[in-house]
């Protein structure tokens, strides 16, 4: 029993941070995938090390729903990689900022975009002199657009509430980017998806009402997407701040012909898709990656990916190391699907029909509560998985002759609360005479960095059980 309470500490300690705001939900999400790209770019083991004791204390207090806080310790730990030097005054102040766009979906016909620069947590420290903003509208690859000059503007006192023209209103989905300045000094950086849909208030109430009928009982994927799709874009609309970056313009696209029976995905369509999968049970919201090579229509390895406590079906593919499982899933031409809350019945059945899976080559990867439920799953249906990845977390095991034969590969941080979970799951599957298994206890690696620092060795792990 002693094994299974820091799952259950986790699952627990989920509620709070289940209840926060959706602006602090998404600002914490952006400043752990910063600090996730500058921990990739950071090989120093010292640097990695300094780290740790910051992460110690973010992880908790996310989980307790004070993700000011939480940011707090993730812009130190970035900062830690960085240094081994106090960040000085201005470098402090500018972290400790936020930027939040008036909404993230407008009309295309918008001249402006509205936005406050306000302070998310406090710090010991004066606006510097010479501070100024600077706004750049970018394409989605991070280019700035032709025509659209950037907006400058002096930072005086906060909160600053002003607006950014557009030169050219056209429909899209762009990048929007908010540098801080001390003079020509860049002290901190943002980029935000922002919307702007064509003859957008029309095609919502069109969308809703294609969608609304309660005489439609139908369940089935492309219903649901569209129902799903159009709650989020008419949240959007109303100027709700949701978990992560959505393409609201292209995702209008694609409700309205989830609508009309032509979906987006499936049928050999590569891209990456948001959908609602019309399951009878469990947790049917999914984000899906189908590579180019889907596009061949043959069948395609699949890999299943479980998030932790107060995650979604957003964590692998915009957290975990900036979304590196993506990465890696594309490089091989492998499909890769996150669920949020678990593995339900008939997500793999679902999958494989819009896009063809080999079955013989389906994957499971689980960090802390989804380690948990991956070693529940593949006790209980051995016989579907080719391997299993789990880390940061234990999980209940029941022996039998067809889980001998599943490799599994277990790995948590040495700093990990989840540590002693995957120690007795290494040592449950030693017991149940799982036939291959491998273990490691990674040094200087907290509970947030333990997918991020294992990934290419899980994905070698499945090459090697991919060819037998």
């Amino acid at each position: 029993m002693s094994r299974l309470l820091p799952c259950l500490a986790v699952l627990i300690l989920t509620a709070p941070a289940a209840r926060c705001a959706g602006d602090a939900r998404y600002e914490l999400g952006q400043r752990l995938r910063a600090f996730e790209r500058a921990y990739e770019t950071q090989t120093d083991p010292a640097a990695r090390k300094r780290v740790v004791p910051f992460l110690k204390k973010a992880t908790p207090l996310f989980f307790f729903g004070r993700l000011s806080e939480a940011a707090r310790q993730l812009d130190l730990a970035r900062l830690a990689l960085e240094s081994d030097k106090e960040p000085d005054a201005a470098r402090r102040w500018a972290g400790s900022l936020v930027f939040r766009p008036e909404a993230r979906l407008f009309d295309a016909s918008a001249e402006v975009a509205p936005f406050t620069l306000d302070t998310f947590y406090e710090v010991a420290a004066e606006i510097p002199e010479n501070a100024r903003v600077r706004l750049t509208w970018c394409t989605a690859d991070g280019k700035p657009l032709d025509g659209e000059p950037s907006t400058v503007l002096d930072v005086k006192a906060l909160p600053l509430k002003d607006k950014a023209p557009r030169k050219n209103p056209v429909a899209g989905d762009y990048l929007w980017r908010c540098e801080v300045l001390a003079g020509d000094r860049v002290l901190a950086r943002w980029e935000q998806t922002l919307s702007f849909a064509s003859r957008l208030e029309g095609r919502l109430e069109r969308l809703r009402k294609a969608v609304g009928d309660p005489a439609d009982k139908t369940v089935d994927t492309d219903r649901e997407t569209a129902r799903m799709l159009a709650d989020l874009l008419t949240r959007l609309r109303n100027k709700e701040t949701l978990e992560t970056n959505y393409p609201a313009a292209r995702l209008l696209d694609e409700a309205e012909a989830a609508a009309d029976g032509k979906p987006a995905y499936g049928r050999a369509r590569p891209g990456q898709f948001w959908l609602k999968l019309g399951l009878e049970k469990g947790p049917p919201f999914v984000r899906l990656l189908a590579p180019e090579a889907a596009a061949k229509g043959r069948p395609l390895p699949l890999v299943i990916a479980l998030h932790g406590a107060g995650g979604s079906e957003n964590m692998f593919f915009d957290g975990y190391g900036d979304g590196a499982i993506v990465k890696l899933c594309a490089r091989r031409g492998w499909l890769l699907v996150a669920p949020r809350g678990g593995l339900a019945p008939g997500l793999i059945d679902e999958i494989d029909r819009l896009y063809p899976v080999d079955r013989k080559r389906v994957f499971l990867i689980g960090h802390s509560m989804g380690a948990s439920q991956g070693a529940a799953a593949a006790s209980r249906s051995p016989e579907t998985f080719a391997a299993v990845a789990a880390l940061s977390g234990g999980g209940l095991v029941r022996p039998s002759d067809a889980l001998k034969v599943v490799p599994f590969f277990v790995a948590a941080g040495a700093e990990d609360f989840g540590l002693i979970g995957s120690r007795g799951l290494r040592d449950d599957l030693q017991k149940a005479g799982v036939k291959k298994l491998v273990y490691h206890e990674l040094p200087d690696v907290e509970h947030l960095l333990s997918v991020q620092a294992t990934l290419k060795d899980v994905f070698a792990f499945f090459d090697q059980a991919a060819m037998e």
